[in-house]
């Protein structure tokens, strides 16, 4: 069975990790993403959005409706 790799990653490996972009929290993000599946036409026409604009839309749009239903519940 292989022992995997021992070697600890660089600097400049993590380097090019994905920041998170976003305007929108007051607070840390959450560790795991939620993922959703969309209507095919709502999904092309997010994915033709920027990356940058696509990611705080949907950030908005969900924080928002969030906020809205359940109010600002901290756990």
């Amino acid at each position: 069975m292989p022992k995997g790799n021992r070697t600890p990653k660089s600097d400049n490996f993590h380097a090019h990790d994905f920041k998170p972009i976003s305007d929108v929290p007051l607070e840390k993000l959450a560790e795991r993403p939620i993922c959703i599946r969309l209507e095919e036409s709502v999904d092309k026409i997010l994915r033709s959005l920027p990356r940058e604009e696509r990611i705080n839309f949907l950030r908005h749009l969900i924080t928002d409706a969030v906020k809205d239903k359940y109010g600002n519940l901290t756990y």
